[in-house]
């Protein structure tokens, strides 16, 4: 099985490394060494070397949607994004919830027990359900920089 083409890691220029998944179950992951704040590193998975490129491909290439575009065309990699989320009308579990904005990032999260299931949650909250309907998305801007004494 051939590797698709792979783009260089966003932080440091060099190769991905690609791992096949060794017992049943796993998934295949690309990644780079470069960076300590992402648990060892920068992966991205998928269940296919296909889907796994995709994954690294999307979150190789910076997000830098600087106006607001539709939620469909949004990274699905668990980058954190900001959010246009449409008021969601009455409900007998909630009040009317106005139109907002948000910090989001996609999760995989599929579990029975708790009822999470793949979609949209609110960042740093975790929130996520029936209410939280982002329609919108653009990149979170830079940090601010660091004032000099």
């Amino acid at each position: 099985m051939s590797t698709p083409e792979l783009v260089p890691c966003p932080f440091c220029g060099d190769e991905p490394y690609v791992h096949e998944p060794d017992f049943r179950g796993a998934e295949y992951q690309i990644g780079c060494l470069c960076a300590d704040g992402d648990d060892g590193g920068i992966w991205r998975n998928g269940k296919t070397i296909e889907e796994a490129a995709e994954n690294w491909n999307r979150r190789s290439s910076p997000v830098t949607a600087e106006v607001w575009q539709p939620i469909a065309t949004a990274p699905k990699d668990g980058t954190e994004i900001l959010v246009w989320c449409a008021e969601v009308p009455r409900s007998r579990y909630h009040n009317v919830l106005p139109a907002h904005v948000a910090i989001a990032a996609w999760s995989v999260i599929d579990d029975d027990r708790t009822g999470e299931k793949p979609g949209w949650y609110e960042a740093p909250t975790g929130e996520w359900g029936e209410w939280f309907r982002p329609t919108h998305w653009m990149a979170l801007p830079a940090a601010p920089e660091e004032e000099k004494p």
